[in-house]
């Protein structure tokens, strides 16, 4: 009679090559998903921060700039966002953050995104309940169009794919 309590060796070394198997076949697909996510979630989060500056434009009835900020290599990689109203001795709607003035958001992207846009001087505003200027961010990534993320002339925010 044969004790069968267990596995056997073989066994157990047939169930470590076939879980490595399916991890080798999973790799590549995982990483396209994170890059794909990581993509995704500065997509999102340009488009929000444009939406929160139109939304504070018109609750506080004052301007709020978006600025579209270069690194040392003169390529866009983040963007920055303030209510422009001149608090701190400074002069409103003069696209300068003062250190009293409210800051929304300011964001670096990552390693290997940059940004493109369509405004003048890389730079929009939104301002309280007056008309905009409309225009298009795209989001590249390691050179390549991935996004744009479009403001309409009301201020509207949408996300088109490339």
């Amino acid at each position: 009679m044969y004790d069968n309590r267990g596995l056997t060796l073989i066994e157990l070394l047939i169930c470590v090559v076939i879980i490595g198997l399916l991890a080798l076949f999973a790799y590549p697909e995982i990483s396209k998903w994170k890059e794909k996510e990581t993509i995704r979630a500065e997509v999102f989060a340009l488009s929000r921060v444009l939406m929160l500056s139109r939304i504070d434009a018109i609750q506080s009835n004052c301007s709020v700039p978006v600025l579209f900020v270069s690194g040392a290599d003169g390529v866009i990689d983040g963007y920055e966002a303030f209510r422009d109203n001149g608090n701190g001795g400074g002069i409103s709607d003069d696209w300068v953050r003062h250190a009293d003035e409210k800051s929304i958001y300011s964001h670096s992207c990552p390693v290997g995104f940059t940004l493109t846009t369509n405004f003048s001087s890389n730079r929009m505003r939104f301002k309280g309940r007056a008309s905009i200027v409309g225009g298009t961010v795209t989001l590249n990534y390691q050179g390549e169009g991935v996004a744009k993320v479009i403001v309409s002339l009301s201020g509207r925010v949408r996300i088109e794919d490339i």
